[in-house]
């Protein structure tokens, strides 16, 4: 009976362990199922959080400024889209990025203001009134020099407040620093020669008859050669902007807008606003290479990618942004420019360029 009972006993406890055993696979299986399931959902979830984050930004940012919608657009170029608008004066011209890529300066014509925009969280953090009509701007070690159009003299701000107002030609608008040291400052006058300004006496030194109606203008890295364009003579000019004098004169569209220099510096394009086109100059030889770049309707500003691939051009009367590839001179995308009459545009590099 012992022997039964201690049979009978073995043989629950093996019956039952028949029976648990695979009860524990199963939960244990569905457990592990289950966690790597769901591992699997979190692990898939956090890529493509990953690729999102990464794609934004990938290829930087473009700021436009936009003259009728009083307003600069923030253009995620990896995606070639408007992430956002921030509202600033009204008449926006001339915009600016600091080297350190953190703040951006805009002036708004109409209303008198020099706007002030944080390029990360792409807001408006101050304006500062000027009570005059404000075109160009130029920033250099914390200081922002702004060409009052009527006034004939440029605005010295530093601290969001105006401190030095220096005397220059008839209509200025754009003006710039020369680097690397910033005590030079050319200002492209509408209705006179160039004004060459000595930053460490406020006052004009020399004056430069590049053509009629000098607009934009961009300085080499080095600071050793000015380009400018002249919007009724047809032409650019080349500067040497150590002796301020003329080097070479380049024919080139109607009524060329602006000019700007390819990031290494071996070529620079020219808008042609009267032609709806752009030139290509090789800065070896100061010549142009490609006359009549088809892009949209009254081409502005101009920016190029970091890597200089890409030459974005804006366009003021179709409202949109042209994408040049470099290499071929061909518009390979139109982008909606997110506002109305684009005018100035700057790059904001990528953000693994940033970190």
């Amino acid at each position: 009976m012992n022997y039964y009972i201690v049979l009978k006993k073995e043989n629950n406890s093996f019956l039952f362990l028949l029976i648990l055993i695979p009860i524990v696979f199963v939960i244990l299986g569905t457990v592990s199922s289950n966690f790597v399931f769901t591992f699997t959902i979190l692990l898939a979830s956090a890529q493509i959080e990953n690729d999102n984050r990464t794609a934004s930004g990938e290829k930087g940012f473009l700021y436009v400024g936009n003259a009728k919608s009083n307003n600069i657009s923030v253009l995620d170029l990896a995606t070639n889209k408007a992430i956002k608008n921030i509202t600033v004066g009204r008449g926006t011209h001339d915009i600016k990025i600091s080297d350190d890529q953190q703040t951006v300066y805009t002036t708004d014509i109409d209303s008198g203001t020099v706007s002030i925009a944080n390029a990360t969280s792409n807001t408006l953090t101050d304006q500062i009134n000027t009570d005059v009509a404000v075109h160009g701007v130029a920033e250099f070690n914390d200081t922002l020099y702004v060409g009052d159009v009527y006034g004939g003299k440029v605005l010295v701000i530093k601290d969001n407040a105006i401190k030095d107002e220096i005397k220059v030609g008839s209509g200025p608008e754009y003006v710039e620093a020369r680097p690397p040291d910033g005590k030079i400052l050319y200002v492209a006058n509408l209705w006179s020669p160039i004004s060459v300004v000595d930053l460490t006496q406020s006052r004009v030194i020399k004056s430069i008859d590049s053509g009629a109606t000098p607009h934009g203008l961009s300085f080499t890295k080095d600071g050793s050669r000015l380009f400018i364009v002249n919007m009724h003579s047809d032409t650019l000019s080349v500067i040497d902007a150590q002796k301020h004098e003329i080097i070479k004169t380049i024919p080139v569209g109607k009524n060329p807008e602006y000019v700007k220099l390819s990031p290494d510096e071996r070529f620079a394009y020219v808008t042609n606003l009267g032609e709806d086109t752009v030139s290509k100059i090789d800065l070896r030889n100061l010549e142009v290479i490609k006359s009549k770049i088809p892009v949209g309707k009254g081409p502005h500003g101009i920016a190029f990618s970091e890597d200089g691939e890409i030459a974005y051009i804006s366009n003021m009367k179709s409202n949109d942004i042209s994408a040049i590839d470099t290499s071929t001179d061909k518009v390979i995308a139109t982008i909606p420019g997110g506002g109305i009459e684009p005018h100035q545009i700057v790059m904001k590099k990528a953000l693994s360029s940033n970190s």
